[in-house]
């Protein structure tokens, strides 16, 4: 008898797709915002906003018999080698995408460069074969100096480590609409996490695990886009390691280019009342009733706050048919699997808007700026069990459920009118059409993440890399840790109500207990690209603190650089002004700055931006854009 697997994959855009294509064609010389500080100019390319999208249940022979479903086009891409494997600020070698697979026999293919807004044409260097299907091969390389220049333009840090470097334009697509590329980039203050080896193939640390299975994904040139190979994974994974999670969280080593960022198939559903069917295909993927679900997070993804609650939330919603229970037309991004707009909070599954932004009552229906801690809405907190129906105040639905959406979750402006008729309804009604929730209300969400390698085990740097992020994302001391946008942890979205692990537990060996300096690690002495400190930068700056900050300037295309700056640009939403240090540049290089004392009005999220001026410099774009650094 064929194993049905109901799994509602999710997908979202990747975080990193440029701007221009969210914010209606934003051009770089409009992004440039002058600041107070006369001259010296803010980041050029902003961060997108996140938007997901799924598709609707669908059978195990739907997934993986009918291959004609949603197959990846000629000159779309389907992985690459990142040369180095992560990038550092301090990095003065060339950058290559190796061996990165074009989808088809396509001689050349366009590459979209938005740091400096141009295209330029990428010519084949070989082909193979795939399943039949021919696969172009393309090795695209560039200069320490465009490094030099992303960085200029884009927020690296803690919060997001990836640089987003353009985006691949199959044949008569336009920019803004192609593959985006992300880059894994790392802070050279990540430690050295211990690794043990279970086989020539398997090796795990306190927070990862890394598979090989060469060719991972391949099947995807003739097959579904989505369609990986997760149950070689997790059998895999079950032959070392305890099948104790709810979440099997994948991951390649090798890049694999998408329009998505991640997804979430359920697995096992076990839950009444919020709208879902109940079943169990745990067994499929070699797990005894325990597994709920598998997710893949493609480049950086799984390293922060808002997919990984994103995606977490998805096991238990959003499954109601709101059209069905107040006769609502649906609109936004895949409405019919996400929340729509209403009162009541920020969604983290909004189909119209970012969880950034929420509808308020100010003397009219109103968008605001959602205040950090961002958590999730309470209709989600009902469907996780973790609140009461009682506690899920009445909702007020929208009817023009397009009016900020053009497909994707959107940022509208806060104080921007929510217009239009308006319905209501409540957990009560909600109760009356699918009945009560029952069934098991998790403290705990374990979660593995596998890495899947090709061709090698990961390296130790690149083990210590995810391993960090494993931690940090996983909150082990409920710090509570905001983003420069706002977005906390999945314990802190929930009030710590549910505990998010990501521990890797052999059958055999032991685990691996290792806590790591995740919550406010110090930015390295070589993480500021044209400058070196004396000493590491605290990312924790109490009320009262003076930094003295001490350094070298090691920038190279000048060699009159007379003074540099250190500003500490508050995030959106931040009371507090700019904080800002100068310093003259002796012949030498050296400089010292001693930043201004901090004052409880400077409480918050900032920026750190660094620039280097010299003699009638003019406006100035900064060398680097790194956070987050908090002050409290």
């Amino acid at each position: 008898m064929p194993i049905t697997v109901r799994m509602r994959f999710l997908t979202a855009f990747a975080l990193a797709v440029c701007l221009s294509a969210l914010a209606g064609g934003t051009t770089r010389a409009q992004q440039l915002t002058a600041s107070s500080a006369a001259g010296l100019l803010a980041p050029t390319l902003q961060r997108p906003a996140f938007v997901c999208g799924t598709q609707p249940d669908v059978t195990v022979a739907e997934r993986f018999r009918f291959r004609t479903r949603d197959v990846l086009p000629d000159g779309g891409p389907l992985r690459f080698t990142q040369d180095p494997t992560l990038l550092t600020a301090d990095y003065t070698g060339a950058i290559t995408l190796r061996d990165f697979l074009i989808l088809g026999d396509v001689p050349t293919v366009q590459f979209a460069l938005p740091v400096t807004n141009s295209v330029e044409t990428w010519s084949r260097t070989g082909t193979l074969n795939l399943g039949g299907r021919t696969v172009s091969v393309f090795n695209p390389s560039w200069p320490a100096s465009q490094l030099t220049e992303v960085m200029r333009s884009y927020e690296v840090g803690f919060d997001y480590p990836e640089l987003y470097w353009g985006e691949v334009l199959p044949p008569g697509v336009e920019s803004g609409k192609g593959y985006p590329v992300t880059l894994r980039f790392a802070s050279n203050t990540i430690p050295s996490v211990t690794v043990r080896q279970l086989a020539p193939d398997v090796q795990y640390s306190s927070g990862v695990a890394n598979i090989r299975l060469d060719g991972f994904g391949d099947n995807r040139a003739v097959d579904n886009s989505t369609n990986f190979d997760f149950a070689s994974v997790t059998k895999k994974f079950y032959q070392y390691f305890e099948d104790s999670y709810d979440t099997i969280a994948v991951v390649t080593q090798d890049a694999t280019p998408s329009r998505v960022a991640a997804f979430h198939g359920v697995v096992r559903s076990d839950v009444k009342g919020i709208g879902a069917d109940l079943y169990d295909d745990s067994a499929f993927y070699g797990s005894a009733a325990r597994l709920r679900g598998v997710e893949f997070f493609y480049g950086t993804s799984v390293t922060n706050n808002e997919t990984i609650a994103h995606e977490a939330a998805h096991q238990w919603g959003d499954f109601i048919d709101w059209s069905k229970l107040t006769g609502l037309s649906r609109a936004g991004h895949q409405a019919n699997v996400h929340d729509p707009l209403m009162t009541g909070g920020a969604t983290m599954i909004g189909a119209v808007l970012r969880p950034t932004r929420r509808v308020a009552n100010n003397g009219g229906w109103v968008i605001e700026q959602t205040a950090p801690p961002i958590g999730f809405h309470p209709v989600t907190l009902y469907a996780m069990g973790l609140i009461p129906r009682e506690a899920v105040a009445d909702i007020t639905l929208f009817d023009d459920q397009g009016q900020f959406a053009d497909g994707v979750a959107a940022t509208p402006a806060p104080g921007t009118p929510v217009s239009g008729a308006t319905r209501s309804t409540t957990m009560a009604s909600v109760v009356g059409m699918l009945g009560a929730r029952q069934g098991p209300v998790l403290s705990e969400l374990q979660r593995a993440i596998v890495i899947v390698s090709s061709g090698r085990l990961l390296t130790q740097r690149e083990m210590s890399y995810w391993t960090f992020y494993a931690q940090r994302t996983a909150d082990p001391n409920h710090s509570s840790v905001a983003t420069i946008d706002g977005f906390v942890s999945f314990d802190a979205a929930t009030a710590n109500a549910i505990d998010l692990k990501h521990e890797i537990r052999p059958t055999a060996g032991g685990a691996i207990v290792e806590p790591l300096p995740v919550d406010y690690p110090n930015v390295a002495p070589s993480d500021l690209r044209g400058a070196t400190l004396d000493a590491p930068l605290p990312t924790f700056l109490g009320i009262g603190t003076q930094l003295r900050i001490s350094g070298r300037v090691t920038a190279t295309d000048r060699n009159d650089f007379s003074s540099i700056t250190f500003i500490l640009r508050p995030a959106v939403g931040n009371p507090g002004g700019i904080i800002r240090g100068d310093a003259a540049v002796t012949s030498s290089g050296g400089f010292v700055i001693n930043m201004p004392a901090l004052q409880a009005e400077n409480a918050g999220r900032y920026i750190l931006q660094v620039y280097l001026l010299f003699p009638n410099a003019g406006s100035q774009n900064p060398r680097v854009n790194a956070g987050p650094i908090t002050v409290g």
